[in-house]
């Protein structure tokens, strides 16, 4: 039910961060936030702990890459 329009490896960074704050926020959470996930999920916590959110404790990326566009739209 998020606003916007998903534009893929564009805003990962910043709506991971706030995705993992307000999930610290939910009933029932502690306020620690952990992460796991396979390839394009993989990628998003990578670029969600760049922005340090101060929730997010660990992240467990699960067969992904560091460069985005390697194996996804380019080669080499």
């Amino acid at each position: 039910a998020s606003e916007g329009v998903w534009e893929p490896l564009r805003h990962e960074g910043q709506d991971g961060a706030d995705t993992v704050e307000w999930a610290a926020e939910l009933p029932g959470a502690n306020g620690s936030v952990g992460m796991v996930g396979g390839s394009y999920c993989g990628h998003t916590q990578w670029r969600a702990a760049i922005e340090q959110p101060p929730a997010l404790k660990a992240i467990t990326p699960l067969m992904t890459w560091s460069e985005p566009r390697e194996a996804l739209v380019a080669r080499g």
